[in-house]
C-alpha cells in the first residue's frame, strides 16, 4: 500500500459488517408461522439475498406479521447478532493507520443499538441510516453525503458491501468497491466490483491501495 495514505472504509450494516440474515429470516419465519404460514428457512434467505422489501414484497407479508417481525427481532437484543468474524479488526486496523470507518446502511436506529452494544462504535466516523432520508441504494446518495463529509481523496475510499446495489451505489459516487461473500466461496459470486473476497481477514490481502 501507498505510503501515507490512509484508507475511507465505507461498511454495509446487514450481511456486511454484521451477520444479521440468521436472525432477520428466522424472525420472519416465526412470524408466517404465528399466521398459519409455514414458509421454508432457505427460501425466506435467499428472498432476503436480494433485499428485505423484496421478501416482503415476495411473501405478500401482512402488516400484522410485519409488526410480530420486528417484535421478534428486538426479543433477540442487541447482542442477539454478532459482527462477522474479522469485522472488529478491520475497523480498528483502518483506523489504525489514520483511516476512517464509515457507515451506510438501510437500517434504522437499529443500526447503532448493534453498533454500541458490540463497542464498534466509537470506530465509525460518518453514519448514514434510514433516518438521514436518502433514496434507497444502489442510488448513490449516501454514499457523495459522505464523501461531501470527508477530507481525503475519493481514490482512498472503498465501499465494502455484500450485495450488488452496494457495489452500483460506489460505482455510481465514483470510488472502488469490494464484494463480501459471507463466507460463501468467491468464485459463486458475480459481480462489477473492483475487489470480491471471502472473509472479512482477507481485506487488505485483496485490497491494495494504489500507488499514486
Amino acid at each position: 500500500r501507498a505510503r501515507g495514505k490512509a484508507m475511507e472504509l465505507i461498511w454495509d450494516l446487514d450481511g456486511t459488517l454484521f451477520d444479521t440474515y440468521p436472525l432477520m429470516a428466522q424472525s420472519l419465519r416465526q412470524a408466517l408461522l404465528d399466521e398459519g404460514r409455514d414458509v421454508p428457512l432457505e427460501h425466506i434467505r435467499a428472498l432476503m439475498n436480494v433485499t428485505l422489501g423484496h421478501a416482503l414484497e415476495q411473501l405478500k407479508v401482512s402488516q400484522r406479521a410485519l409488526e410480530r417481525y420486528k417484535e421478534n427481532l428486538h426479543k433477540a437484543g442487541p447482542l442477539g447478532v454478532q459482527p462477522f468474524p474479522g469485522a472488529r479488526e478491520l475497523c480498528e486496523r483502518i483506523v489504525a493507520e489514520g483511516g476512517h470507518n464509515h457507515l451506510c446502511t438501510h437500517r434504522g436506529s437499529s443500526a447503532r443499538w448493534y453498533m454500541d452494544a458490540q463497542g464498534l462504535s466509537d470506530c465509525f466516523t460518518t453514519w448514514v441510516t434510514e433516518e438521514n432520508g436518502f433514496p434507497r441504494k444502489p442510488a448513490p446518495d449516501g454514499v457523495n453525503y459522505i464523501l461531501s463529509r470527508s477530507k481525503p481523496n475519493k481514490r482512498h475510499f472503498v465501499m465494502i458491501g455484500d450485495r450488488e446495489l452496494d457495489i452500483l451505489a460506489a460505482h455510481r459516487a465514483g470510488i472502488r468497491a469490494c464484494r463480501f461473500a459471507g463466507g460463501e466461496p468467491i468464485e459463486s459470486v458475480s459481480t462489477e466490483a473492483e475487489y470480491k473476497i471471502q472473509y472479512l481477514k482477507d481485506f487488505f490481502n485483496v485490497v491494495k491501495e494504489e500507488e499514486k
